[in-house]
């Protein structure tokens, strides 16, 4: 069998041990026969296991031990391996015993973080595609506060250069250039972020926040777009355990798409979003346009990679907003929008300060 094979009895030892496993612990069989189960596992797990071995024990049903536990074996040299465990109650006489199926997975843990590094070298390339279509807008919102420091310091020079110099006014201009270097500061930290690349990092993140710091980075593109956002942001919301810089690729491919789906209609083009919490005690951000809508026939298939509505569209969008929306346990749908159009919720989880 592929699986390593032991048959364990009441007190937890070694009965009996298939060639597999004298493989996948580089132990020969003989030599576990009679060693404790538990020291073929990690001592921090060790604990927990007993623990699921005795319930097992007082409850002898077929069963494979929960998938959302962390397990590993032991080799002989000391190395971890991760494994799924699967336990068969068996009477032998008199002596209950468990038969123990463990699945080195670990080539599928290989593969996952692969997939894993695939997906965010996808989503940085997408991060950049986007900033690059957003360049001129961001040049010109970057433009406004460079030129007001400009015009503000020049004005500060010409009250300095009077006899006698004119105080107060100056101090409004230094002021003026201190919020625009801040506006501008906080544009260049948006870019930076979104440009950024590296591991995924979890934190608390204020939904209303992000979906202010979202609409400020695209204001600029949204005044020539001709859009006009309407919001409506609940107060209050829980806090969310996640990336935020992910979660802010999510929300401006969701606001662009929207945007590019409204390209026929005369300026101006509403554009509506929400946030609110949902009945599960999670939060949820909706964004509905006017645009020509999703038919029902195409509400799932819009998040398959490459499939693409757009004349120049890549297909990629959607599918990487589903992939962060799964990725924070969350779910993405497209739902019916009164009045035409499409309308894209997004539920997640909220993060709870005090858990179990």
């Amino acid at each position: 069998m592929p699986s390593a094979i032991l048959l364990v009895d009441a007190a937890g030892r070694i009965v009996l041990a298939n060639p597999q496993a004298e493989h996948d612990f580089g132990i020969a069989r003989e030599r576990l026969a009679g060693r404790l189960v538990e020291t073929l596992i990690p001592e921090r797990l060790r604990g927990p296991h007993q623990r699921l071995r005795q319930a097992g024990a007082a409850d002898p049903q077929p069963r494979a031990l929960d998938a959302g536990r962390e397990f590993a074996a032991l080799r002989a040299g000391g190395n971890e391996f991760p494994v799924e465990i699967s336990l068969v109650p068996l009477r032998s006489g008199a002596q209950p015993q468990v038969l123990v199926a463990l699945a080195d997975i670990s080539q599928r843990r290989r593969a996952e973080r692969e997939a894993a590094q695939q997906r965010a070298e996808l989503a940085h390339l997408s991060r950049v595609a986007m900033l690059g279509e957003l360049s001129g807008a961001l040049a010109h919102e970057l433009n406004q506060p460079l030129a007001a420091i400009l015009s503000n310091a020049q004005a500060a020079q010409r009250f300095l250069a009077r006899d006698p110099a004119v105080l107060p006014p100056v101090h409004d201009a230094l002021q003026a250039i201190v919020a625009s270097d801040r506006r501008a500061s906080q544009v260049i930290e948006r870019l930076r972020a979104l440009l950024r690349k590296g591991e995924a990092v979890r934190e608390p993140v204020d939904l209303n926040q992000l979906v202010d710091d979202s609409l400020r980075l695209l204001r600029s593109d949204l005044a020539q777009r001709g859009v006009v956002v309407y919001t409506e942001l609940q107060p209050a919301l829980p806090a969310l355990q996640a990336d935020r810089v992910q979660l802010q690729q999510l929300l401006l491919n969701l606001l662009l798409n929207a945007c590019d789906a409204m390209q026929e209609l005369p300026p101006p083009r509403p554009l509506w979003l929400r946030t609110e919490t949902t009945a599960r005690a999670g939060v949820c951000v909706e964004v509905a346009d006017r645009g020509p809508g999703i038919a029902p026939a195409e509400a799932e298939r819009v998040f398959e990679a490459c499939y693409t509505t757009k004349p120049r569209g890549l297909g990629l969008g959607l599918p990487l907003c589903r992939s962060i929306v799964q990725a924070h346990d969350g779910c993405i749908a497209v739902l019916r929008n009164e009045g035409g159009g499409a309308r894209l919720r997004v539920e997640l989880p909220a993060h709870l300060e005090h858990t179990a």
